[in-house]
């Protein structure tokens, strides 16, 4: 039988840090290089899944929303992914501690996604509701934050990516 890097490696656990940042967290991936395929691409899936950014370069992932340590397990966990924590950083810190990913690099990678959602959302109907037919580039920003916390549904992504086009 001949040993593939998916045979050799599945044992190991993704070892990972959590930093979190004004607009949500990155996750740095600390052992990438050691991991199988099938255990990447689950993290290509569960960042897909939340909307996120997945730099294989830099082995992180940032996702666009601020949640707790514990919830991230709990994600992780839902997704039968296999993670171990290598230690949690705070807001205060975290610049010291990696070099090269501050808070300005995060944000770029923020804000040059937001010109993608700016074509994707500019040109879009919302399809129900109060403001029926109406391009989201036209709806208030209030009605729009509201739908971002509220809806749940096929739209949700035009809903994300005009939030982040209007930086609201």
């Amino acid at each position: 039988m001949i040993e593939t890097r998916d045979d050799y490696n599945a044992h190991v656990p993704i070892i990972y840090e959590m930093i979190p940042f004004s607009k949500g967290i990155m996750i740095k991936i600390k052992n990438l290089q050691n991991l199988t395929v099938s255990q990447i691409q689950s993290l290509e899936f569960f960042t897909q899944k939340r909307r996120g950014i997945f730099d294989f370069s830099t082995h992180t992932i940032i996702l666009h929303k601020k949640i707790e340590h514990s919830h991230l397990q709990q994600l992780f966990e839902f997704e039968h992914i296999d993670v171990q924590a290598e230690e949690i950083d705070t807001y205060h810190d975290k610049e010291e501690k990696h070099q090269g990913t501050t808070e300005n690099d995060i944000n770029k990678k923020y804000h040059d996604n937001s010109r993608t959602a700016e074509k994707k959302s500019s040109n879009v109907k919302i399809s129900f509701g109060k403001y029926k037919g109406k391009f989201y580039s036209e709806i208030p920003d209030s009605y729009l934050l509201w739908l971002k916390k509220n809806y749940k549904g096929l739209e949700e992504s035009n809903i994300v990516n005009e939030t982040i086009r209007r930086k609201i």
